[in-house]
């Protein structure tokens, strides 16, 4: 387990405040996401907010990190964030939950492998969100694995197979690690993608099933681990495409509840890399996801390369028209359908 400090963010630290400034003189909005902007994106790509008090009530914490995001990826003309994409599940082990709106997540006591949250989803959230109501004292510690200790210990010959578009997660096959040498991107569940290769009838030829087995061996290793106990208020942020995380195992009777927001961020990943799009079919899929979180721009980019693959295909011209009148740009689509 390595033991350098956990990196935090104390929403009372407030940068140039003076002496007499009080405990009342807190981070403001743009302080705080400009501070957690940065973290997400450089090593080790996650973040501990303290100084809240539990947020039982989940809106409270909905409203939090929406306006959060709302900075950190601003709405901006054609390629905006569509803020009704928020995934909220309350995790808990012991209690039912007393949210009439909160979808509950009843977990075993047993650990938690290394992970990618919403792997099996086309596009993988940017950001998954930990906030702590109320903690284990004696298990459950978290703990994050950021995806450049990960390639240090592998050689080119494993990352080079984990880079191929064969490992099937929900529908569809994606590489594990993408992106470029200077932003590499992760996408692994060991558990849900062994389900999907039995339910799709995957084979994966020997090099491949090797690195799945070196990664896993690799991910095994305690020494790779960042550990800690999230405390009740602390709020957990990382960059869920560039860290795995997971937990220990719980103790028995324990009333550990944490609430976990999934957020799409665009200003945290370029989907081109995560989703390898080489046919009409993934060409349209990644672009009717990219129009539903409003990324306009990435959407018709790909509906563009559809309709040159496929230029006699109604549906592919329907869907490309559409959004190109809806986002005013009438002379590409008299240019281009006529």
């Amino acid at each position: 387990m390595l033991t350098e400090s956990i990196p935090t963010i104390d929403i009372h630290d407030k940068p140039n405040s003076g002496p007499d400034s009080g405990p009342e003189a807190n981070l403001s909005l743009d302080q705080l996401s400009e501070s957690l902007y940065k973290a997400l994106t450089q090593y080790p790509y996650y973040t501990v907010v303290s100084g809240f008090s539990p947020i039982k009530e989940p809106k409270k914490l909905e409203l939090l990190l929406r306006a959060i995001r709302a900075k950190i990826s601003p709405q901006t003309g054609i390629n905006r964030e569509n803020f009704n994409s928020l995934s909220f599940t309350r995790v808990s082990v012991a209690r039912p939950s007393a949210d009439g709106e909160a979808t509950q997540l009843s977990l075993t006591h047993s650990a938690l492998p290394p992970h990618t949250d919403s792997a099996y989803d086309l596009l993988p959230h940017e950001m998954v969100v930990f906030h702590c109501v109320e903690a284990d004292e004696n298990g459950g510690k978290t703990f994050m694995i950021p995806l450049d200790d990960i390639l240090q210990r592998l050689d080119d010959e494993m990352i080079a197979r984990l880079r191929d578009p064969v490992y099937p997660f929900g529908e569809g096959q994606y590489p594990i690690i993408c992106g470029d040498r200077n932003a590499p991107f992760i996408r692994y569940y060991n558990v849900q993608l062994q389900q999907a290769a039995i339910a799709e009838f995957t084979e994966f030829t020997k090099e491949h099933r090797l690195a799945l087995d070196t990664l896993d061996a690799l991910l095994a290793q305690d020494e790779l681990y960042h550990k800690f106990h999230l405390q009740p208020g602390q709020i957990l942020f990382m960059h869920n495409q560039r860290v795995l995380h997971g937990r220990t195992a719980l103790t028995q009777g324990t009333h550990r509840i944490l609430y976990r927001m999934r957020l799409g961020v665009a200003s945290l990943s370029s989907h081109e890399q995560i989703v390898a799009a080489r046919d009409v079919r993934s060409h349209m899929a990644l672009a009717n996801e990219l129009a539903w979180l409003g990324r306009f721009e990435r959407a018709l980019h790909h509906y563009h390369q559809a309709s040159e693959l496929a230029p006699q295909q109604p549906d592919v011209l329907a869907a490309y028209r559409s959004l190109l009148e809806k986002t005013g740009q009438l002379d590409r689509v008299k240019s281009i359908l006529g």
